[in-house]
């Protein structure tokens, strides 16, 4: 993802002892937008100074990897490349902190200036550890379904999605809970899917991220065209109806993914985590790639 370049010119003064607040904007950007939060990407201008910031909209911490390349008329003071984790917006449609990432001198002030910001961004924070626990089976009681792709898949369950299980499942499929959480971020706008690179990115697929109490985030992805069923901010339980399974974004048929995952500390990737189902009353076990899984747990809210 890219913020793009920068160019123009405006005059002003510093307001506060907060450099995140001097100043006045040249150019501000929306990206990351998803369903229930934003990242704004900011260019301010105090004298011959300019300041590049970042705020994070989301209700949960977001990390970003970002590098600076392509300076025209303006001199680093700063270093053009790091990782940062995002401090989330208090409530649902509120604006986060504002983090300054860099810092310039702009060589002639009556000419233009430019530049170029490149980034990635996950959710979470990368000192979230997973607490100890059994998840539901994210489909309903008598709904059976085999793992087609688990931890360590081939296929993709590689880096980001390590820890991964991919269950085969018809598209319209019921998804539900696997963890009580708050919904943190939706898509549901994609439309198709398929298994070229772009398919990789967010935006190709629809999600819900659900946040838990230990810090930890529970994706699930690959959902049907407006098959989302649940909103930001809305606490939900164990078994509790989410969506409807499909077959958008990175995807070479039918099936819902879910894992278990938070930041990677350079912003770049994800870190997944090892779980455990309960796959009856007080029994869990690892999930086997290639066996056939029964719910026991009866859905609520559907």
């Amino acid at each position: 993802m890219a913020t793009g370049p920068v160019m123009g010119l405006q005059p002003a003064v510093a307001t506060t002892s907060d450099p995140a607040t001097w100043g006045s904007h040249v150019h501000t950007l929306d990206q990351f937008v998803f369903t229930g939060g934003r990242l704004q990407f900011s260019i301010r201008r105090w004298g011959r100074h300019l300041i590049q910031t970042v705020r994070n909209d989301y209700t949960a911490p977001v990390t970003i990897g970002w590098a600076i390349r392509d300076l025209e008329n303006l001199v680093a003071d700063t270093p053009l490349a790091g990782a940062v984790t995002l401090p989330p917006a208090a409530e649902i449609g509120g604006a986060g902190h504002t983090v300054v990432l860099a810092t310039f001198t702009i060589g002639n002030p009556g000419a233009r200036f430019y530049r170029f910001l490149d980034f990635r961004a996950r959710f979470g924070d990368p000192n979230a550890r997973p607490s100890p626990y059994s998840y539901a089976l994210p489909f309903g009681v008598g709904q059976e379904h085999k793992i087609v792709q688990g931890f360590h898949g081939d296929f993709s369950h590689t880096g980001s999605s390590e820890f991964a299980v991919d269950f085969s499942c018809a598209e319209g499929t019921p998804v539900v809970a696997a963890r009580d959480g708050r919904v943190v971020a939706v898509n549901q706008l994609a439309a198709s899917g398929g298994t070229s690179p772009e398919y990789k990115e967010y935006e190709k697929t629809n999600f819900i991220i659900i946040a838990h109490d230990d810090g930890t985030f529970a994706e699930y992805v690959h959902l049907a065209p407006g098959g989302v069923r649940v909103r930001p901010g809305e606490k939900v339980s164990r078994a509790q109806f989410i969506g409807l399974s499909g077959n958008t974004g990175y995807s070479g048929g039918p099936h819902l993914h879910f894992q278990v995952m938070t930041a990677a500390a350079d912003g770049q990737s994800s870190m997944s985590f090892p779980f455990a189902f309960e796959i009856a009353p007080g029994t869990s076990a690892r999930p086997v790639e290639g066996r056939i899984y029964r719910s026991y747990e009866r859905v609520r809210g559907l």
